[in-house]
């Protein structure tokens, strides 16, 4: 894929250095946590242009990768720079659901992440979708998203984050780690490990901390 190409999607969100890396980096993260294989089906979250996607797309057997992106202008932006024979032979499908339909393509899936997308959204919007995972994960499968974690749950605008986010209710969310995991337990989500995303990955933005869930018995 041209670099040149790659570059004039680098306006939309999430950090514009080390794109090709972070597909790479995110397969293996799903491959040493999630145990995630060609043959397996995955959900990618809060898409964007297929920051990751474009990887997971090339990784996975056909018809096996799954996105939902409620921006449509920057799904499509991620879209028209995949290969016509991707298109073709991987067959990817897509959603624009905003309310996180995760039962959209009548799939049990055996991993779904979430990978920057909860740091600019309210508990409101976590715990819905954090509530409809469940239903459609393969028995064993593997749920992981990112969050930000501070000693006290808080929310910063747009502008005392210092960055726009127009897709995003909020600029930037914290929680405590305590009260991330009770809205995992709530939604039915048994937290297995909770793992440092550090800035030697997304060097634009502070460290993240990824949340690994499986779905209570």
């Amino acid at each position: 894929m041209a670099k040149k190409k790659r570059a004039g999607i680098r306006k939309y969100p999430g950090p514009a250095v080390q794109w090709h890396a972070q597909g790479e980096w995110m397969v293996g993260f799903l491959q040493e946590h999630a145990g995630i294989q060609p043959c397996h089906q995955v959900l990618d979250i809060g898409a964007g242009p297929l920051r990751v996607g474009w990887r997971l797309i090339d990784f996975l057997y056909a018809d096996n990768y799954f996105a939902i992106e409620p921006n449509e202008r920057v799904l499509r932006a991620g879209v028209d720079l995949l290969k016509p024979w991707t298109i073709v032979q991987k067959r990817p499908r897509f959603s624009t659901s905003a309310t996180f339909e995760l039962d959209t393509f009548d799939r049990h899936f055996d991993a779904i992440f979430a990978h920057n997308v909860f740091i600019h959204c309210g508990p409101a919007q976590l715990q819905l979708c954090l509530s409809r995972v469940p239903a459609v994960l393969q028995p064993g499968g593997t749920f992981i998203c990112s969050l930000f974690l501070d000693e006290v749950d808080r929310m910063l605008s747009h502008e005392k984050a210092g960055q726009g986010y127009p897709h995003a209710d909020f600029g930037l969310v914290y929680y405590r780690q305590e009260t991330a995991e009770r809205m995992f337990d709530i939604a039915g989500l048994v937290v297995q490990e909770v793992i440092r995303w550090g800035k030697g990955v997304d060097t634009e933005i502070e460290s993240s901390h990824q949340f690994v869930a499986k779905a209570k018995p």
